[in-house]
């Protein structure tokens, strides 16, 4: 959703193609990594992040699938983990006011706009334009 609503910033002419780039970039930076959160959010001890990565050496797999296969996490741990690394994550419009390219004020206009415009259901929404 970060980047459809980049993309709006873009065609709007809000932000230029670099803005978004780079702000999109500092926001993967920003993300806390997966183990990370596993150990705060209790579901992983770091001895077990430790093995995962060490297994990751050689296989390159998402950490999440490593977890499932070593029977250290189900699937419903892999998707709270995930939960809580995005609400971790900075969001894109808070990036691009942080970085001056939006005023919050402009930031609220935009996404006014872009909730009313972005309808994946609507036979006439392109995807691509989103």
């Amino acid at each position: 959703m970060a980047t459809l609503f980049g993309t709006h910033l873009v065609r709007q002419g809000v932000i230029t193609p670099e803005d978004l780039l780079e702000a999109l970039d500092e926001q993967r930076r920003a993300r806390p990594p997966f183990g990370r959160v596993a150990v705060v959010a209790r579901l992983l001890s770091v001895k077990q992040v430790t093995q995962i990565l060490d297994t990751q050496a050689s296989d390159p797999r998402p950490f999440g699938d490593l977890a499932i296969d070593l029977g250290m996490l189900d699937v419903e741990g892999v998707a709270r983990v995930l939960y809580l690394q995005h609400r971790s994550t900075p969001r894109l419009g808070e990036i691009l006011v942080r970085r001056g390219c939006l005023t919050p004020a402009r930031l609220e206009a935009e996404l006014a706009g872009f909730r009313r415009s972005y309808r994946p259901d609507r036979e006439d929404y392109d995807a691509e334009a989103g």
